[in-house]
């Protein structure tokens, strides 16, 4: 499915994907991939650095490409890019971005059919705005299940959207946010919940890339975020810290809250 367009012409600096359509003796033209049949052209000075004895050394039809918004004509009818202004690294991730949105839009084609509407769709673009692209809104809320709710969105085809997303996003770490409740009426209380604080930050694991923090929020509350590289491990590390409040010593009250 080709990306919803929200915009007719690419911002000057921007990074463009584009598609080699025909080369020229003094050039290439190219069509902008997320702009429709949008067109610019890479002078041949722009193509590479040094001497260019032949542009298809570089460039082929068909080609998908990464070039920088060097010149956005007035007649709006097209775009000068720099091909040889985009970095490997850079390249990389722009590819990987445009890949990452393809792949989102054809999610939303999935979260439709399960809720037998077309609202999903009809939502990209309030998405795009809110969450920067459709593809962050599905990782938003493949870790905040509250995340459309906390920007004031509302609908059923919120709960598929939300079961795709936790289905098919990995996004790179996984954040569970949570509060303990300590209190202790006990003549030790502050010594027990500084405990109960130091057992549940002793849950962090280096090299499996899992962090617990606990700070405090307000008595009686403390702030807890756990951090891991997917959602079973920081579920599991969840499930730990429930354990750790479960069996308070006497004149001792504590519990775990999800945020």
């Amino acid at each position: 499915m080709a990306q919803t367009q929200t915009r007719e012409w690419p911002e000057l600096g921007e990074l463009a994907i584009c598609v080699v359509e025909s080369i020229k003796s003094n050039g290439a033209y190219v069509k902008l991939e997320e702009f429709g049949e949008r067109q610019g052209f890479i002078f041949i000075g722009e193509i590479a650095s040094g001497w260019i004895k032949n542009i298809r050394s570089y460039v082929r039809e068909g080609q998908r490409i990464v070039c920088k918004v060097t010149r956005v004509r007035e007649d709006r009818e097209s775009v000068d890019l720099s091909l040889k202004a985009v970095s490997e690294e850079r390249k990389r991730t722009r590819i990987q971005q445009w890949k990452d949105e393809q792949k989102a839009h054809r999610l939303i084609d999935v979260v439709n059919e399960r809720a037998g509407t077309n609202e999903a769709k009809e939502h990209v673009q309030i998405l795009t705005e809110i969450f920067g692209n459709l593809h962050q809104a599905f990782e938003e809320i493949a870790i905040n299940e509250q995340a459309f709710a906390e920007q004031d969105l509302s609908g059923d085809w919120i709960e598929h959207f939300h079961k795709v997303a936790f289905e098919n996003i990995i996004p790179e770490q996984v954040i569970i946010d949570g509060f303990l409740e300590l209190s202790s009426v006990a003549p030790n209380g502050v010594e027990a919940i500084r405990d109960v604080l130091e057992q549940v930050e002793r849950l962090c694991d280096i090299e499996r890339e899992i962090t617990v923090t606990a700070r405090y929020d307000g008595a009686p509350q403390y702030r807890v975020v756990v951090t891991a590289p997917d959602f079973e491990a920081a579920e599991n590390i969840w499930s730990e810290i429930e354990n750790t409040v479960a069996e308070p010593a006497d004149g001792f009250t504590a519990k775990a809250i999800r945020a």
